[in-house]
């Protein structure tokens, strides 16, 4: 099974406390607008799986044609927007990343629903629904990059704003050759490296008692996305 790997900084001890679980999926969202540009509402949204064809999520726009879809897998979707007096509209390769928050706008034009317009081949989404700094690595980044011990935290080295103390290759393990505890070496954005919090598939994967050791060591080749 393909894990999702995900890193975040907790700012404090009070950052701590109100941050929100981490996920194994993301969040697409955004407004429908006629061409005036007032709020279309109850417009029916469908988050439909490309690779598979299939609608896994459906919602309708609020009355500020606001709509929102969390919990979504990770994958490549399509955006299906229909309102009655409006063309449908589809936006298609929708990439959605673990946590990723995506917000698509949709201005419809008057007209038969049975006419459709496809938005194909757009610019990369941009995130706007955090104001977090990441970035996602993919498999096969993942299982074409050589890791010397095939530690998974070593891909952390790859982003930016990531320093390191390792002298040497990362162990696969709780301790060290020597014995001693095999530290977590890398500090984010300038906070200490004790201030990291790694999930896996979405569970907590950190000692503690310390918060600088990690309990369990997925392959490399288990995991499908890594996002700090």
């Amino acid at each position: 099974m393909k894990r999702l790997i995900s890193l975040s900084i907790l700012l404090g001890i009070l950052g701590a406390s109100v941050m929100s679980a981490q996920d194994t999926s993301g969040t697409i969202g955004g407004s429908i607008l006629d061409p005036t540009g007032a709020a279309v509402p109850n417009a029916k949204v469908s988050i439909i799986a490309t690779e598979r064809n299939q609608v896994v999520r459906t919602v309708k726009s609020d009355n500020s044609g606001s709509y929102y879809a969390p919990l979504i897998p990770v994958g490549i979707y399509s955006i299906k927007v229909e309102a009655p007096g409006f063309k449908t509209e589809e936006r298609k390769q929708v990439i959605l990343n673990v946590a990723d928050d995506l917000k698509f706008n949709f201005t419809l034009q008057v007209g038969a629903a049975a006419e459709t317009i496809e938005v194909t081949a757009e610019a990369a989404a941009v995130e706007l629904g955090s104001p977090a700094s990441a970035t996602t690595i993919e498999g096969q980044q993942i299982t074409e990059l050589t890791l010397g011990t095939r530690n998974y935290e070593t891909l952390v080295a790859l982003m930016p704003g990531v320093a390191s103390n390792a002298v040497d290759d990362l162990y696969i393990g709780n301790s060290l050759p020597s014995g001693q505890a095999s530290v977590v070496p890398y500090s984010v954005n300038g906070q200490r490296n004790s201030a990291n919090n790694w999930t896996v598939d979405g569970a907590d994967n950190v000692d503690r008692g310390s918060n600088q050791t990690l309990q369990t060591f997925p392959s490399v080749d288990a995991i499908s996305q890594f996002k700090v």
